[in-house]
């Protein structure tokens, strides 16, 4: 696969409170970190679901990192198939890194069902959408692929590759706010870069900050 020139590295705390098999939570995760990987964003994952989750799910979220959260659905019983929480500075010009993106996995699956689309294969997409919110620092939607703010049945049931990938505009947005992370980056604690540098090693390639507003991905 080709990278998007240089790649930035992205460490992923996912919290499954849902409860997915182990397996189709990795497939989940395949799909989203290709997607990722195709805007120039090599993924890491950390899993901090279950029982015993990894010890850098006990450290502060460093500047490199974002939380992923797989719930049942949303609290409003809306529609929307995830969330993504932005600071009010939104867009290129925002300076906060934006943390915790939310999957609602009940409305996922109704969607994959009706459009006969592998449930992990669309909560995956859904993922990577709502991650992308996070790291293009805005809740606004693109007219079309990763970033459309629109999901219907039809069009996921097409299965058009073009929809499934962020744009050129998306991806020079979401380079110019990473390589604005680097300097956050260098100032972290010396423990939560040497703690995030093991776990990362050591997994498949692939406080949350408070914020003011909230953009998600509509199944209407």
């Amino acid at each position: 696969m080709l990278l998007a020139a240089a790649a930035f590295a992205l460490t992923i705390r996912v919290y499954d409170v849902y409860g997915l098999p182990p397996a189709d939570r990795q497939v989940m995760l395949s799909v989203a970190s290709t997607a990722l990987a195709e805007a120039g964003v090599a993924a890491a994952i950390v899993d901090c679901s279950g029982p015993r989750p990894a010890a850098a799910c006990q450290l502060p979220v460093a500047p490199n990192e974002v939380v992923l959260r797989i719930h049942r659905m949303s609290p409003d019983d809306s529609h929307a198939l995830g969330v993504a929480f932005i600071h009010g500075k939104s867009g290129a010009d925002a300076a906060e890194p934006n943390t915790v993106a939310t999957i609602y996995a009940t409305h996922v699956a109704d969607m994959a069902r009706r459009s006969g689309t592998p449930v992990t294969t669309l909560m995956g997409h859904v993922a990577a959408h709502e991650i992308g919110h996070l790291l293009i620092g805005s809740n606004a939607h693109a007219s079309a692929g990763l970033m459309r703010g629109s999901w219907t049945w039809l069009q996921i049931q097409r299965a058009h590759p073009e929809d499934w990938v962020f744009t050129p505009a998306d991806v020079a947005t979401i380079r110019l706010r990473l390589e604005r992370r680097q300097p956050l980056l260098a100032g972290a604690p010396v423990e939560t870069m040497r703690m995030a540098t093991t776990v990362m090693s050591s997994i498949l390639p692939f406080a949350p900050a408070a914020s003011s507003s909230a953009g998600g991905t509509s199944d209407r």
